[in-house]
């Protein structure tokens, strides 16, 4: 990456940073707002899922499901079972997939007058409500769909029949994968906001990712590599058990404090950082002219420092 590239990334982070700061009272709020409204959807959707399969079949039907999946399964019939699994949960998601784009048009409203309120969010929950939704699922879709196939190692690694070197394999393929697919999705939210239909905007965003590599994925990359080392500690706790009880104890409030920095102050500093950029990018495209400073200054009537 050029000093250039290193300097705007930089200067994209530090004005995503100041306007949470700036805001982090809205946020909290709208945070709050957002996480029970979306814990009483996913409960009602699980309920209305879940609780008539278990009334009218019984526990039993899921335990001779899991039995059969586990001694018939093959590269098909595992691929067409997790589909079918993800056709019956994903509804789960919408309301995860509306909170986290209602978030991208709060961090419209800071990027365009630096200055938002926590009912905000509730507006563009409202407003966007299925654009939000298809584009949650057109993202969830594009990036785990092509991962399928590996669905045919999953009773081996169940099992431990698999080896390290085999498993290291499926592991980096997979974080390559969803990593830079994802990336090349990252606008997409953004787009919707700007009043996009969700395969206009996903097309956009993967264009301005081919077109801006430098700065979409620099920003993508870094709120990836935060998010990686707040949670290390956590996955190496619970995974390896290292830790004493004592230490267990500091590794609980330690994740209880990086979940509340990274819901209030690094998502949606994240938000800001993809929105600021989208809105930026998508002007010089519109214009056909080359970045400059005047135009990272100054977009579409409105000041983004």
């Amino acid at each position: 990456m050029s000093k250039s590239s290193l300097r705007t990334l930089a200067r994209d982070l530090t004005v995503a940073f100041r306007l949470v700061s700036r805001n982090v009272t809205s946020f909290a709020w709208a945070m709050f707002g957002i996480l029970i409204v979306t814990a009483i959807m996913v409960g009602l959707l699980i309920f209305f899922v879940t609780i008539p399969i278990i009334l009218t079949y019984g526990i039993q039907f899921l335990v001779w499901l899991i039995t059969l999946v586990e001694t018939s399964w093959t590269a098909t019939s595992g691929t067409v079972l997790l589909g079918i699994l993800f056709i019956i949960f994903l509804p789960l998601l919408l309301p995860v997939f509306v909170a986290l784009g209602a978030l991208y048009g709060m961090a419209r409203e800071i990027v365009e007058s630096e200055g938002t309120s926590a009912s905000g969010v509730f507006t563009w929950y409202r407003a966007k409500f299925l654009s939000l939704a298809g584009a949650g699922v057109l993202q969830f879709v594009l990036i785990v769909g092509p991962l399928m196939p590996l669905s045919y190692f999953v009773p081996d690694i169940i099992m431990g029949n698999i080896t390290t070197e085999m498993m290291a394999l499926i592991v980096m393929v997979i974080i390559v994968w969803v990593v830079f697919s994802s990336g090349f999705l990252s606008l997409t939210f953004p787009g919707v906001i700007d009043n996009l239909s969700v395969v206009k905007a996903a097309r956009r965003s993967i264009s301005l990712s081919r077109k801006h590599v430098d700065r979409v994925f620099g920003i993508w990359l870094t709120f990836i590599l935060v998010f990686a080392f707040a949670a290390l500690p956590t996955i190496l706790g619970v995974v390896f058990q290292w830790f004493s009880s004592i230490d267990n104890e500091i590794i609980i409030a330690y994740s209880i404090l990086m979940l509340i920095l990274l819901l209030l102050v690094v998502l949606p500093a994240m938000s800001i950082a993809q929105t600021r950029a989208y809105l930026i990018l998508s002007a010089q495209s519109d214009q056909s002219f080359e970045p400059n400073h005047e135009a990272d200054e100054f977009v579409r009537g409105g000041t983004y420092q």
